[in-house]
């Protein structure tokens, strides 16, 4: 068939596998492989194999957790919920593939908890954090966005570790508001820095499903350079889903 004179044709977009264990009472591992667009016959630049997460926890108590490894980083909710059988939508918005560069994953090391204060009429109130030591964005960012500035897994290109985190409170079950924080240094000499701030809010009324986004990156750069990359980035996105059954 001939579709606006393109062939029509079938595709494998993601094939994912997730494998964990829970290898003591304080130690587990979770991990996730990701395979797109991938065969054995494949043309070069048709698809990639990749480590999306691969870390392990060791736990001490709700409060306070160790986690390292290959890490998701958490900034903005999209990214650690970006999976497709999490998704209602197909297509990921434009914050989540140029803004913060999902798929974020990071060689790094951190801490993660979960508290339940109970502060005065909010009895269900739950407060859960993650933060992080990575190796942090590099300088391969453009005038499309940050998703090619994310490092490799295995080195940095500066010595210098990034630090990210993200607080999320839930006053009851169905509404989440999260904060998000980055900083770290992306050049190699060591001179600039990117920050970045967001804030996620999800909530859902019966069957229907709010989620709002928003995130921004400031870029420090040395005066004397020349160059017509901007010096910050930031995107937001709103969604609305209507879940019948």
């Amino acid at each position: 068939l001939d579709r606006d004179g393109e062939e029509s044709t079938f595709r494998q977009h993601r094939w994912i596998i997730n494998l964990g264990a829970q290898v003591t009472d304080r130690i587990r591992f979770n991990s996730e492989y990701e395979i797109e667009y991938g065969s054995s016959n494949a043309p070069a630049g048709d698809g990639e194999a990749k480590v999306e997460q691969a870390y392990i926890d060791y736990l001490i108590n709700d409060k306070i957790n160790l986690r390292a490894g290959a890490l998701l980083v958490p900034f903005g909710r999209f990214n650690l919920y970006h999976d497709s059988d999490l998704q209602d939508l197909t297509e990921r918005p434009i914050l989540a593939r140029d803004i913060t560069p999902t798929t974020w994953t990071e060689a790094g090391y951190g801490f993660f908890g979960e508290f339940n204060p109970a502060i005065g009429s909010y009895e269900d109130l739950v407060l859960q954090y993650e933060l992080y030591a990575i190796n942090g964005l590099d300088a391969g960012f453009s005038d499309t966005g940050m998703s090619g500035a994310r490092s490799s897994l295995k080195t940095d290109n500066n010595d210098n570790k990034a630090i990210v985190g993200r607080l999320m409170m839930s006053p009851q079950t169905g509404h989440e508001l999260g904060l998000s924080g980055y900083w770290g240094r992306y050049d190699n000499a060591n001179d600039n820095a990117i920050s970045g701030v967001g804030v996620d809010l999800f909530n859902t009324l019966g069957p229907l499903e709010l989620i709002n986004e928003y995130a921004y990156f400031g870029i420090e750069e040395t005066p004397s350079a020349s160059s017509d990359v901007a010096n910050y980035f930031q995107g937001a996105y709103s969604q609305v889903n209507y879940h019948f059954w």
